[in-house]
């Protein structure tokens, strides 16, 4: 979802799935990042958080629907100064930055990290895992870049107008990787690629939506698709969308988790006309509103399925701006709830989502037992607890000195990593004094909880037995 935005106002899709809340947003305007509430007013503010003012134009941006961190690239006027990434807790509270030449992100709320695509040498293109909350990489992939987004099931997707690349496999699995071909060990190929940089993911099933775009040399007229693939790349449907126009795009993509319908804008930038669109998950339209502004962006609240919509000043013959920044809050019919002007450059990052309910893992509690035996016996006993690693938790990411196990919350005493499962993914096995857990003779189940350095909180309850005499 990469914008460019100087002088206009743009909403960030937050990632399909999610929820929020509150109708808090965060919102990028006279180079100071900001949280606001339902009704406009200041919760946050976070102004030069690494010394440096955010740069004058925002690039890409997009908001963890786990964790609430805030990421944005931006750039000032002059390329020349660089392009940087960096990335803020839902506080506001500084995570981490850094150069990147010609990036785009995607948020990967499964490996607890951000992709960043560009430049991963300065004779090389390729896409870098980094860690959410250290910015340490994680895995480098090579030989592809473009836009890029994250499915529910961990797959990412880069796309260029040659076509899709969709990456999967462990973070073991893509360090290291390269892209060469059509097909690989961990990527396919698929067509058409996308023509525009709106591009969104439906993360209840995984399925991509981007734009297809042909131009008719002739009349100078542009034709807009919206196309639908599965989270397997199967081609659902492409439908024309808008009207054929001289200027006209689709400028973004949403999607209302509730129903997984969609919301795609419209905007011909030189003559300012713009418009929203409600579609079915099928390709229909559902409902459509007419602006005179250009319409560049749009999210969805996922608390009320509220339409938040960003619109790009009138603009006369001297580049000079004769209207305000406007961003509007649209209800289910289309209709205006909130109207809020700005003087200067405004972008819309996403939805604060709400704090998110933990992230289910699963436990094997003795996982050297078949049984899963844990022995009360022994006054000074240990009981050895395996946090299994799946296509949506790395059991190494946990942060060791969150882990609690048992009703009384012991704490880990030594562990080391080891696939328990032989799934082909590293698991987490951590040791705790067994008169710490509060397990009682009879029990048949023990719960851990924890968080993920990038702040994700997990929880787990494993069977167990009980060995209560010698």
């Amino acid at each position: 979802m990469r914008h460019g935005i100087n002088g206009a106002l743009c909403v960030v899709l937050l990632g399909a799935g999610s929820s929020t809340a509150t109708a808090d947003v965060w919102i990028v305007h006279d180079r100071v990042l900001e949280r606001r509430g339902v009704d406009g007013s200041i919760v946050t503010t976070v102004s030069a958080p690494f010394g440096t003012p955010i740069g004058t134009i925002i690039e890409d941006g997009e908001v963890d629907p786990r964790t609430g961190n805030v990421w944005i690239v931006s750039r000032e006027l002059d390329r020349d100064l660089g392009v940087r990434v960096l990335g803020v807790t839902p506080s506001g509270a500084g995570l981490w930055e850094r150069a990147q030449p010609g990036a785009n992100i995607a948020v990967d709320p499964v490996r607890q990290g951000i992709w960043v695509l560009g430049e991963v040498d300065p004779r090389t293109i390729g896409a870098v895992l980094y860690d959410q909350a250290t910015g340490e990489v994680r895995a480098t992939v090579r030989g592809v870049s473009g836009v890029a987004a994250v499915g529910a099931d961990g797959a990412i997707w880069i796309g260029t107008t040659e076509g899709w690349t969709r990456l999967e496999g462990s973070i073991e699995d893509l360090d290291g990787y390269e892209v060469v071909g059509s097909t690989g060990p961990h990527h396919r190929t698929f067509d058409p690629g996308p023509e525009a940089e709106a591009v969104a993911v439906d993360r209840s099933d995984g399925s991509l939506y981007f734009v297809d775009q042909v131009s008719d040399p002739t009349q100078d007229i542009l034709e807009s698709y919206l196309v639908k693939f599965s989270a397997e790349g199967l081609l659902l449907f492409r439908v024309r969308h808008g009207a054929r126009t001289l200027w006209g795009s689709i400028t973004d993509i949403a999607v209302d988790a509730r129903d997984g319908s969609v919301y795609v804008t419209e905007g011909a930038a030189l003559v300012f006309n713009g418009s929203v669109s409600h579609v079915s998950p099928t390709g229909a339209e559902l409902a459509s509103a007419e602006y005179r502004e250009h319409v560049n962006s749009v999210t969805v609240d996922g608390e009320d399925s509220g339409v938040w919509i960003g619109h790009m000043p009138v603009v006369d013959d001297d580049k000079t701006f004769i209207a305000p920044m406007t961003l509007r809050k649209l209800d289910s019919s289309l209709a205006t709830q909130l109207s809020l002007p700005f003087e200067s450059v405004v972008t819309v990052i996403g939805a604060a989502p709400a704090a998110a309910s933990p992230l289910e893992i699963s436990l094997d509690i003795e996982p050297q037992d078949r049984r899963n035996v844990v022995n009360l016996v022994p006054k000074n006993g240990e009981v050895r607890v395996a946090m299994l690693s799946s296509t949506s938790f790395d059991a190494l990411q946990v942060d060791l000195d969150t882990i609690r196990f048992g009703t009384a919350g012991a704490v880990v005493r030594s562990h080391w990593a080891r696939d328990v499962d032989r799934d082909g993914d590293t698991d987490l096995i951590a040791t705790f004094r067994t008169q710490h857990t509060g397990i009682k003779c009879g029990d048949t189940a023990a719960p851990l909880t924890a968080e993920t350095h990038a702040g994700v909180a997990v929880h787990g309850t494993g069977s167990l037995r009980t060995k209560c005499k010698p």
